[in-house]
């Protein structure tokens, strides 16, 4: 089911950072990240609430910077060098289910969703 929504939202790669497999690897993926990219014309708040709306789950990935988790405000630590990427992951990554129960139809529904989503923010037919 990744590889299926991978390659069906391969045309959105100048609005999401897709995951990628490592070479040699084979992964039985129940979710699947994606990355706001900066430059994108919407947030990643965007693009989850639509998805929720539209009955697609979804959930920010837990990680990311955790200092700036509440939990994490006030514990001695020791900060060696800019986390700019855990940033990112906090602020842009979310996570959609890929279960292998997932149908044909309801995967097709989730990517007819994504279609809908960036046409209205893009303007684009």
């Amino acid at each position: 089911n990744w590889a299926f929504l991978r390659r069906e939202l391969e045309g959105f790669r100048e609005f999401f950072i897709l995951p990628e497999p490592q070479a040699n690897s084979e992964p039985s993926w129940f979710g699947f990240a994606l990355t706001v990219k900066q430059s994108a014309p919407f947030s990643c708040n965007d693009v989850t609430q639509y998805l929720e709306a539209h009955k697609i789950g979804t959930r920010r990935l837990f990680g990311g910077n955790l200092l700036r988790q509440p939990a994490y405000q006030n514990i001695p630590k020791r900060v060696v060098g800019a986390i700019k990427n855990a940033d990112i992951v906090t602020e842009r990554t979310f996570w959609i289910s890929v279960n292998p129960a997932l149908t044909v139809e309801k995967l097709n529904y989730m990517v007819s969703v994504f279609y809908d989503f960036i046409k209205e923010k893009t303007n684009v037919s």
